[in-house]
């Protein structure tokens, strides 16, 4: 029935989702490479934004080769979300139009502020799109302790192995409240914890999740300590507990007596350290893009900076 008589908006991106979908399975070709330029683009980042920025310039009839450092491209989209979410068979599978075109890729090769020179002088432009890198620490008592690691760590395994082999404690710790962490937690129950819970300074209204994340969560039987501060990892060898200081709604204020929360895996779910700085992107012909410089978005929006970042080196080329 046409859902317009039911009252109800069209869900455009599950038709855009099937259609592509059968699109793929018949092998259908949309794109071309353009007319060669003779123009060379080097892209540092394998990730959504990189990839984007590529495919964009390659129908513009540009050569473009991809560094990524890992061995596997794609960056978050491949590897950054449970795969309850997205498969890495799936993700990769999307990564496959884009080297028919004649991108490129090439898996296993860090790009340091040296390379970045001599890539400036190799090729004709350079977009960075290296991303963020890994989770920001908390330097808290006992956080040599093992059974402390961060999200993203946790999650890649899931990707780069058998999930029988994945690491998950029986009783799961989840520091942050965004999306990553309600990756983190949901993932976790999946994998055979026996409880998980998030910890989080602020209370449900400050949470940086979206709300239907936050109800999957709850939905997955996910508990959740808000107001509370985490104050040391406790244990000898191995972590045996939390210890979180409860602190007054806005303001952050200790209030009361500290308490510990037995879990033998904590997570840290506490966003993404600048990597940036590092390289010196700066210069005549290079353009920077993505997570890198929003500081973490979604992956439209990387995706979205990497078309803005192509039109812009095709501007750049043919001034």
């Amino acid at each position: 029935m046409d859902r317009t008589l039911l009252k109800e908006p069209v869900d455009i991106g599950r038709l855009q989702r099937f259609a592509t979908d059968a699109a793929a399975v018949a092998g259908v070709r949309f794109f071309e490479p353009g007319p060669d330029t003779g123009k060379r683009v080097a892209i540092v980042g394998g990730g959504p934004a990189g990839l984007s920025c590529a495919f964009s310039l390659r129908r513009m009839g540009h050569a473009v080769t991809v560094f990524e450092a890992r061995d596997v491209p794609g960056g978050l989209n491949t590897l950054g979300l449970s795969p309850y979410k997205v498969t890495t068979e799936f993700a990769l599978s999307e990564i496959e139009p884009i080297r028919d075109i004649g991108v490129d890729i090439r898996l296993g090769e860090a790009v340091d502020h040296a390379r970045l020179a001599t890539l400036r002088e190799e090729y004709d432009a350079v977009f960075v799109a290296v991303g963020l890198g890994p989770t920001r620490s908390l330097p808290l008592p006992g956080a040599e302790l093992q059974g402390v690691e961060e999200a993203l760590d946790f999650i890649f395994q899931a990707h780069t192995g058998p999930m029988v082999d994945c690491r998950v404690g029986r009783r799961v710790v989840v520091i942050g409240a965004g999306n990553t962490a309600i990756d983190v937690a949901t993932q976790a129950v999946r994998l055979g914890a026996g409880s998980v819970t998030i910890v989080y300074r602020r209370g449900p209204a400050e949470m940086s999740a979206f709300a239907y994340e936050y109800e999957l969560a709850k939905q997955d039987g996910v508990a959740f300590e808000w107001n509370v501060r985490p104050s040391a990892f406790l244990g000898t060898d191995t972590l045996e507990a939390l210890r979180v200081q409860p602190v007054t709604a806005g303001t952050l204020e200790d209030a009361g007596e500290p308490r510990d929360i037995p879990c033998d895996q904590a997570i840290l779910a506490l966003g993404q350290t600048d990597i940036l700085s590092g390289l010196k992107a700066d210069g005549e012909g290079v353009f920077l893009g993505g997570d890198c410089v929003s500081g973490g978005a979604e992956v439209v929006d990387a995706v979205q900076d990497g078309k803005v970042a192509a039109d812009k080196i095709h501007a750049w080329l043919n001034r």
